[in-house]
């Protein structure tokens, strides 16, 4: 699983919505207590590539904070340097 952390919750909507179409299980969650950053919203998605979530969240030009890898606890993998 990856979870997606935002600088609104406009970007977490518009990416469980792009998600949805392309047919990846998706839900917007609570920004885990432990991560406690951002907008407040996260997306978490059936993603096994970070590369790939990122890319389609820069195809739809969605405006990201982080991305993470969730299997046991949270890993960074990436954080938006915009």
């Amino acid at each position: 699983m990856m979870l997606a952390t935002f600088h609104s919750v406009s970007g977490a909507l518009l990416l469980e919505r792009v998600l949805r179409e392309r047919g990846v299980a998706v839900c917007v969650i609570p920004v885990p207590r432990e991560l406690g950053t951002s907008c407040g919203y996260a997306v978490e998605a059936d993603a096994r590539d970070a590369d790939a979530l990122i890319s389609v969240m820069e195809q739809e030009e969605i405006e990201w904070s982080e991305v993470y890898s969730h299997e046991e606890g949270y890993r960074l993998v990436r954080e938006n340097s915009r």
